[in-house]
């Protein structure tokens, strides 16, 4: 991890020095649950040294603390923006107790409030501030845009310190039911409106894309071309009347489908089939299919419309495949 940093940093004075724009991204794991790795260099213990996790969150500390301050002491800290962020809250580990437990502060029993951390150093800025506001991981880039100079929102997210009267702090959110459900719906709207620019993408993402042009096939590669779509056999490929495609894998078994053979006879009656696999794996179906070689077999439900041997290669069209189907 302290190896780590010091790439890190020597990665970051070479990149400074070509004196254009970059993001240096660093994935650190040392307080990974459930015990935490602490790093050579790091000497000292977290108390009487008893637990293992807190132990590597003081060598974290240390050792980012020591990055950070190279950074700002550097002379390219002028046109650096830091920022540190963690992916999740922890997880069961050595520590974890402590973290569900709570606390005495100034006199008064309190719950420990676990929360994300996301912070942004300007090492030019004298000034510090802490923005306890009700916002998710679905908001840090947009948050951090301003300080690159940028505007703008991206994905779900938007700038937390833009306007705070649009965002509401967790003990306002935690106020009264009335509240919740006002701020709740205020919540659910804004993200409503940023979802429905993403319709129209997020439709053609999950759509299973229909056979347009050909079908190939390449023995040599276990290949199979769906137009430019490239996928490894054997397959079984289900069309709709409008060819549109659904996919299976020999790696979508089940209990009762150990094999495409399997799978295929438990589909249903309306849908149109293409199975490519050797013949050791289909000759149940006819059983004068030779082990090694390669057959397609086509059809709809529990009819065969089609059975042939490949060759090395082979390219179908759409009207082929039509035909194979017996499609009218």
């Amino acid at each position: 991890y302290d190896t780590l940093l010091d790439i890190v940093y020597e990665r970051f004075i070479e990149l400074s020095k070509k004196k254009k724009r970059f993001g240096l991204f660093t994935l650190t794991l040392d307080t990974h649950h459930p015990n935490g790795h602490i790093s050579k260099s790091f000497n000292s213990r977290y108390k009487d040294g008893s637990n293992p996790i807190l132990n590597a969150v003081a060598c974290s500390d240390f050792l980012i603390s020591k990055l950070i301050n190279k950074i700002i002491s550097s002379p390219y800290a002028k046109n650096t923006i830091i920022v540190l962020v963690s992916d999740h809250i922890a997880l069961r580990n050595s520590a974890h107790s402590l973290l569900t437990s709570k606390i005495r502060v100034n006199g008064k029993i309190r719950k420990i409030n676990r929360r994300n951390l996301f912070m942004i150093i300007d090492p030019t800025g004298n000034q510090h501030e802490r923005a306890n506001i009700f916002g998710s991981n679905f908001d840090i880039g947009s948050t951090i845009l301003p300080f690159i100079g940028y505007k703008g929102d991206i994905g779900l997210g938007r700038n937390l310190l833009l306007n705070k009267k649009r965002n509401t702090s967790i003990k306002q959110f935690k106020r009264i039911n009335k509240k919740k459900l006002k701020i709740a719906k205020i919540e659910k709207t804004y993200i409503m409106t940023k979802l429905k620019h993403w319709k129209g993408m997020a439709i053609k993402f999950w759509d299973f894309p229909r056979l347009k042009n050909k079908l190939e096939i390449d023995l040599a590669s276990k290949t199979v071309h769906l137009d430019k779509r490239k996928f490894k056999l054997p397959i079984l490929i289900l069309f709709n009347e409008q060819l549109l495609t659904t996919l299976k894998f020999q790696f979508n078994r089940n209990r009762t489908q150990q094999s495409l053979i399997e799978q295929l006879s438990e589909i249903e009656k309306d849908k149109y089939f293409i199975l490519i696999d050797k013949g050791t794996r289909v000759n149940t179906i006819n059983d004068k299919f030779n082990g090694e070689d390669f057959y397609l077999i086509a059809g709809k439900g529990n009819t065969y419309t089609k059975m042939m041997k490949l060759e090395e290669k082979q390219s179908f069209s759409t009207k082929e495949i039509n035909k194979f189907l017996n499609k009218k």
